[in-house]
């Protein structure tokens, strides 16, 4: 009998240390699962986070690649605007054409300036817009007089300068016509 109650001590002491271990596992448990769904979902949003940082910027890499090519395009479209009315200060030949009524001469300027006028609605700020419709206006009116009207283009250059980013720019109109008009010295204001 002794052989018995020895059997049934070990196998009470078994019982005991198996129903310890498991309410302590159970007791863990509710944590344990706390912690992997923790992990699960700090693994998921991690994951999620770096495809939106992937995709923030390869989106980014796009705006400058869009906004390189509408500066360029921008530049372009302020260059030709500025070559043609440079072209009207400084060309005796076509200003002979245009006054004496060559329809050719006429019409091919009239489709340049249109040209010119969208493409400066396109790429050019709302400030610049708006200086270049005064000057047009103050042009097709005759309102002002030839120097005022060079001093209100200098203007507009200094303001698509701007629009080119160079915000912060010291030039000023005069410095603009100084470049074509050669005696604009006795103009400046």
């Amino acid at each position: 009998m002794d052989w018995l109650n020895i059997a049934l001590l070990i196998l009470q002491l078994l019982i005991s240390i198996a129903v310890f271990l498991s309410w302590r596992w159970l007791k863990e448990l509710p944590s344990s699962l706390h912690k992997q769904q923790q992990q699960i979902l700090q693994y998921e949003l991690n994951r999620e986070l770096e495809d939106f940082k992937n995709t923030l910027s390869r989106e980014l890499e796009m705006l400058k690649i869009n906004h390189a090519e509408l500066q360029l395009r921008k530049t372009e479209e302020f260059i030709n605007f500025g070559n043609l009315q440079r072209e009207f200060l400084t060309d005796k030949t076509l200003l002979e054409k245009l006054q004496s009524g060559d329809t050719e001469a006429v019409s091919k300027i009239q489709k340049e300036i249109l040209d010119l006028a969208t493409g400066l609605f396109f790429f050019a700020s709302d400030d610049t817009v708006r200086k270049y419709g005064e000057w047009k206006m103050s042009s097709s009116k005759g309102e002002l007089n030839g120097i005022q009207l060079l001093r209100q283009f200098g203007e507009l250059m200094v303001a698509l300068r701007k629009d080119l980013g160079q915000k912060d720019t010291q030039l000023t109109g005069d410095n603009f016509l100084r470049l074509f008009v050669t005696d604009w010295h006795k103009y400046e204001s």
